[in-house]
């Protein structure tokens, strides 16, 4: 990241732990003390099962997240395109009103990315404004506390044509899915997650999709005012 950004040094990097996850503690705080330029913050928590809600979302609640753009972004990303950052900005900001998701272009062999897979709209790792996550209060859907929850977030916000594929900026995931690096623990128990509730957020996908459909429409709808009626000549 550091060697393709433009700022790297406006960045906030934050890691969340598990209070019993020692190794995991030591190497962290090893790590955040050899880079003391950077902006790094470890966060511990009690374990739980749901990744977006009570990780990713749960940082939003508490008030944890700084920055006006929330990547959420895993430990097997390398950044392709130079000065991705700036090209962030700059694509996000074409929207007047910053109620969006973004996605980058992945190039791993085997991920559709932002094309269309099985009829469905696909996004990976995604990028989140401030402003849409004061809309509907959560960063990924909890329903889907592992696999699936960016794939939702496509859908959700391509309804309400604020889904900003940014074309312009590659990423590269390495993984045992992408290029047969072999499989972890973490890996397997995130698997395993998302096939627990997996039923229960394909059942139950219209409500709580038409609920921040429409959530999202509202606000955006606040923000932009009535328009006023073209007079016909």
């Amino acid at each position: 990241m550091n060697q393709t950004a433009k700022d790297f040094f406006s960045f906030e990097i934050i890691l969340v732990i598990d209070n019993d996850d020692i190794v995991s503690r030591k190497s962290l705080f090893e790590y955040q003390a050899q880079y003391t330029a950077i902006d790094i913050r470890i966060v511990s928590r009690g374990r739980n099962e749901n990744i977006s809600d009570m990780y990713y979302n749960w940082l939003w609640r508490e008030g944890l997240l700084n920055g006006d753009y929330f990547w959420v972004m895993g430990d097997d990303v390398i950044m392709i395109t130079k000065d991705w950052d700036k090209l962030v900005i700059e694509g996000i900001e074409k929207y007047l009103i910053r109620i969006c998701c973004a996605f980058a272009i992945d190039t791993s062999s085997n991920k559709p990315s932002i094309k269309e897979a099985k009829g469905k709209l696909w996004g990976w790792f995604p990028i989140i404004t401030r402003e849409a996550c004061e809309a509907v209060n959560f960063i990924l859907p909890k329903q889907y506390p592992a696999h699936g929850a960016d794939i939702y977030l496509a859908r959700l916000y391509n309804a309400i044509h604020r889904y900003c594929p940014l074309l312009n900026i590659k990423i590269h995931t390495k993984t045992h899915r992408t290029e047969g690096v072999p499989n972890d623990k973490i890996a397997e128990n995130v698997g395993r997650i998302a096939k627990k509730y997996s039923k229960h957020a394909v059942e139950n996908f219209a409500e709580y999709f038409k609920t921040d459909v429409t959530l999202l429409g509202e606000k955006i709808h606040e923000r932009v005012g009535k328009r006023k009626p073209v007079q016909q000549l």
